[in-house]
């Protein structure tokens, strides 16, 4: 599993993202929605599983994300949501760094 840098710090982590709104990135060609809800930041892929359209855009409310076409809401831990799922990418945090793994 390769890791790649997404952030350098806590503090530019508040500064690229809104919190609790769906931020966008593209890593490796993917593109992926990130998420600071202002304890945890979260990766998914920039697609509903309900009707394959973006998810950025959305709104997020403690450990939930919602689609901003539908309003299907998705967990952000586990990614359920509506019998389906989003598709997750792990974050950690090593030293003060943010990691994504795509």
């Amino acid at each position: 599993m390769a890791w790649e840098l997404l952030f350098n710090s806590k503090k530019e982590v508040e500064n690229s993202l809104i919190t609790n709104k769906v931020g966008r990135r593209v890593i490796d060609g993917v593109p992926i929605c990130l998420v600071n809800n202002g304890q945890n930041v979260y990766a998914f892929k920039d697609e509903c599983p309900h009707a394959l359209k973006p998810m950025f855009g959305g709104n997020c409310e403690g450990e939930y994300v919602t689609c901003p076409i539908h309003k299907f809401r998705f967990n952000l831990k586990t990614g359920l949501g509506h019998g389906l799922s989003l598709q997750l990418y792990p974050i950690k945090i090593e030293k003060g760094k943010y990691f994504i793994s795509v």
